[in-house]
């Protein structure tokens, strides 16, 4: 639909003899305010892997003539900032993916010194997910923990492995604390 969108404003720019210097988009499916009821204050709508993993991703857009390129690997979420065009809502934003070859495909190359397509959350969103990342729990990779065939493994015991506890012994509070320490609260 973003797509679709997009075409029909532009077609209607240059049917009217005008050029789009610049084009921002974002889009994102957001649930209603009232059921963005958990820490990511998302719904997922597709797959929560692709999801969570996309947030891993690269991306690159065109910024004042200038291309702007975000490093895979966490820096698309260093990289996400508040967003105040719904007077109301508290949103973030950050980019999607490759922005630049959308300038072609709309028809804007020439034209449009800023191309930039973004993904759309409510704020709480960005922050919580650095958490899991930071925790190991957003990676592309199995974790040797989590193998089919191994043995049978508590939530406790998974995230004990992950910061690096012991989990034979660990009090809870430790493991609060320890958590805490690798996210940064």
């Amino acid at each position: 639909i973003d797509h679709l969108l997009a075409m029909e404003v532009i077609d209607e720019v240059h049917a009217n003899g005008g050029k789009v210097e610049s084009f921002v988009s974002y889009c994102g499916g957001l649930p209603a305010p009232e059921h963005s009821d958990n820490p990511l204050r998302y719904k997922f709508s597709r797959s929560p892997r692709g999801v969570l993993l996309n947030t891993l991703g690269q991306a690159r857009f065109l910024l004042n003539s200038k291309t702007v390129e975000i490093n895979a690997g966490g820096d698309l979420m260093k990289s996400a900032r508040a967003l105040d065009f719904l007077p109301g809502f508290a949103l973030e934003g950050f980019a999607n993916r490759d922005s630049i070859r959308y300038a072609e495909l709309y028809g804007i190359a020439a034209e449009a010194h800023t191309v930039f397509r973004g993904t759309l959350r409510f704020s709480g969103y960005v922050r919580t997910i650095q958490a899991l990342q930071k925790l190991g729990l957003i990676d592309p990779n199995p974790h040797p923990c989590l193998h089919p065939k191994g043995p049978e493994i508590s939530w406790r015991e998974f995230i004990c492995s992950l910061v690096g506890l012991s989990h034979s012994d660990i009090f809870y509070e430790n493991l609060l604390s320890k958590v805490s320490d690798c996210v940064g609260v």
